[in-house]
């Protein structure tokens, strides 16, 4: 009887171990490092913007698609905003099909950027600053093991009377490939 509740104890003490290192990785998982860009350094009042989580994933693992399929869990954002700020929904990218023996699951791997329209208040004081912050979940997996991710991420913007864009070649392919996933149907891909 002793010997089982020793063995019991030490059970739950390694389960609770592995459960706060397994939480504990969480904050920063190390397979995949989002950042969060602005489509624009310079803003003008009322005049939505566009922002990116930027996924850069090692190779061989993958995060998922907003319908993740027979398993896994899509990323999802928190946004804290400066009053008067307003963020759309997340725009996705179509995902790879991934076959697996449990089942399809719609993924993305090596680097995705997920797209969320920002829209400021109609009055901003010029040469002001304002942040933008997202805390970001995500499930990240390889063929063996997933790890949950989370990460607070954030950019700065100024007000100022003319937009100035911050990296439009990348941006304008990102918005290429949401508008080109756009029409993507799980059902028709497997």
């Amino acid at each position: 009887m002793h010997f089982t509740r020793t063995k019991l104890a030490a059970t739950a003490a390694v389960s609770l171990l592995t459960a706060r290192f397994i939480f504990a990785g969480a904050e920063a998982a190390p397979h995949a490092r989002p950042q969060l860009l602005a489509s624009q350094t310079a803003i003008v009042a009322g005049k939505p913007f566009v922002v990116a989580i930027d996924f850069e994933l090692d190779p061989s693992w993958h995060v998922y698609w907003k319908d993740p399929g027979d398993s896994g869990m899509p990323p999802s954002v928190m946004w804290t905003l400066p009053p008067g700020f307003t963020a759309g929904e997340l725009r996705f990218p179509a995902p790879k099909v991934l076959k697996t023996s449990a089942g399809v699951n719609y993924v993305y791997a090596d680097r995705v950027a997920l797209l969320a329209t920002i829209t400021p208040p109609a009055e901003l004081k010029t040469g002001d600053t304002y942040n933008v912050k997202a805390d970001v979940k995500w499930l990240e997996c390889d063929v063996n093991v997933c790890l949950p991710g989370k990460q607070s991420l954030g950019t700065s913007v100024v007000a100022a009377d003319q937009a100035s864009p911050n990296e439009p070649e990348k941006f304008a392919q990102w918005e290429a490939a949401v508008k080109a996933g756009e029409g993507f149907d799980p059902k028709k891909s497997e």
